[in-house]
């Protein structure tokens, strides 16, 4: 990874910019959601709870990103920002997700996601990557997503062609609205843990990190976070 993010905050509008792994530049700019944030009930009350249920699994040190993403909790809305309907996935629109491979192996990534629109289970997608390539996959718009697991850590999240399993660790699962919107573009890597990430004293191994990740931590800690619309 060639650097981590400057953050650059004026009141409710925030700009990113994020170096990422592999000299991959992100320009982020967030703004706050007008959503509704009031109690949830029926559907958005189920997907807010599922929402809490993935939240509560990251940070800490046995949390997803480890303690980089130590207090993440504590920066989110109400609800995981999924106060009601006009907060939820909509069956007519998309996310577009980029899956990255800068290592030397073939690899197939293993994506989980939560649609509501499709149902409450939990859904599935094997996406193969060649050895230094990049893949862009059209998927429904979706309120969650992650690799290997949604709730927990140390699943697979990309399964090498050599027959290495690389965990999901610093796979922090991505929430509609706080992490990317529809029709934009979600970003996950499989690259070398050069700053050794997940602090097992080992730089030279692989990981896996996502735009969440990338998202809300720094090198002094969490980021201000507040629920945001964001435009890649």
């Amino acid at each position: 990874m060639n650097g981590l993010y400057g953050y650059l905050i004026y009141g409710t509008l925030a700009i990113i910019s994020a170096i990422g792994v592999g000299g991959c530049h992100m320009g982020l700019t967030l703004a706050n959601s007008s959503g509704d944030q009031s109690d949830p009930t029926g559907l958005a009350a189920k997907v807010a709870d599922t929402a809490v249920v993935v939240v509560d699994q990251i940070g800490g040190l046995n949390g997803f990103g480890g303690m980089l993403m130590d207090g993440y909790r504590s920066h989110m809305d109400a609800h995981m920002g999924f106060g009601g309907m006009a907060n939820l996935a909509d069956p007519n629109e998309h996310v577009m997700v980029r899956f990255h491979n800068e290592s030397d192996q073939d690899g197939t990534f293993y994506a989980v996601y939560l649609a509501s629109h499709i149902g409450m289970d939990n859904r599935t997608m094997e996406v193969n990557v060649p050895a230094g390539d990049v893949v862009t996959v059209e998927m429904p718009s979706m309120e969650i997503i992650g690799l290997g697991s949604l709730t927990v850590v140390g699943e697979v999240a990309v399964h090498m062609a050599d027959g290495r399993d690389i965990l999901n660790t610093m796979a922090v699962p991505g929430l509609l609205g706080s992490d990317y919107q529809n029709g934009q573009i979600y970003h996950c890597f499989l690259t070398p843990d050069a700053e050794d990430l997940d602090a097992d004293g080992n730089s030279e191994e692989l990981t896996v990190i996502t735009q969440a990740l990338q998202l809300h931590m720094r090198l002094d800690g969490m980021a201000e976070h507040t629920h945001m619309m964001m435009a890649l």
